[in-house]
């Protein structure tokens, strides 16, 4: 959680000595953080709605913000993609307006990786075009910031 937390502050402040951009696509960003060890991959929709997906040392997670969300609000809701992947993500509100779904399964990363639309019930259907090649960036970046095969 520590490291959301983070991610969710290195989204709203400038580039610091800590982070820095690793990959950037016309729709995704990957920043990857010194301190903390994590990396992310961004898409900012333009419109104050952006997912991300994070790599850490808990795992794999996504981050949605700029959605109806009350701090605390728990979500276990059905999602599915335009190549027919279903499936269920659980997850939390961690402050008004952001919904992050930690510990993503090997199916649910597949499907962001090989989709161009997630439509998540009760939140949103959102564009991932580029995230194969974000999401492949995102692991690479986090490969480097620790010195791991993972």
């Amino acid at each position: 959680m520590k490291s959301l937390l983070i991610a969710l502050l290195l989204l709203s402040t400038p580039a610091n000595a800590s982070t820095a951009i690793w990959f950037k696509s016309p729709t995704w960003s990957v920043v990857g953080n010194t301190e903390s060890k994590f990396c992310l991959g961004l898409f900012a929709y333009g419109n104050g709605t952006d997912i991300s997906v994070i790599r850490d040392n808990d795992g794999w997670s996504m981050m949605i913000g700029g959605v109806v969300a009350a701090p605390g609000t728990q979500y276990d809701v059905a999602m599915a993609t335009d190549t027919g992947s279903a499936g269920v993500l659980r997850g939390s509100a961690i402050k008004s307006g952001v919904v992050v779904f930690k510990s993503l399964d090997a199916s649910t990363l597949k499907a962001l990786v090989m989709s161009k639309v997630i439509n998540i019930q009760g939140i949103g259907a959102y564009d991932l075009t580029g995230s194969a090649e974000a999401i492949k960036q995102v692991l690479s970046c986090y490969k480097a910031m620790n010195g791991v095969d993972a």
